[in-house]
């Protein structure tokens, strides 16, 4: 998980020196995609909203409770002129979700 410093600090149970910590690092962006999936509705928005930050998806013209079918076109921007960043925030949302889906359908049984 990889946080800004400015959003971990609105994470319940941050404290300096938390995003250096590996495992509290990881209970971090699990609050917060739990928190991004509360306020947008579904995975596929709450993935977005984390890749190009809520206020990226707000700026495309997304709101909470809209389905996928209508903000993905609307998420065609990248949110970061980074070297080697060049997925749109819809084409993140859908490969963090086709992952997941591939790593369900593949997991171990229980038995």
């Amino acid at each position: 998980m990889q946080l800004e410093p400015g959003t971990a600090k609105g994470i319940p149970g941050y404290y300096p020196g938390a995003r250096h910590n590996a495992q509290e690092n990881l209970i971090l962006g699990a609050e917060l995609l739990s928190q991004l999936h509360t306020q947008w509705g579904g995975w596929h928005l709450a993935f977005a909203a984390y890749y190009g930050g809520s206020g990226s998806v707000h700026h495309a013209g997304v709101n909470p409770g809209m389905t996928w079918s209508q903000a993905q076109s609307r998420l065609t921007g990248v949110p970061f002129a980074i070297a080697g960043n060049a997925l749109t925030m819809a084409q993140y949302a859908d490969s963090i979700v086709a992952e997941a889906a591939w790593v369900q359908s593949n997991a171990p049984k229980a038995g």
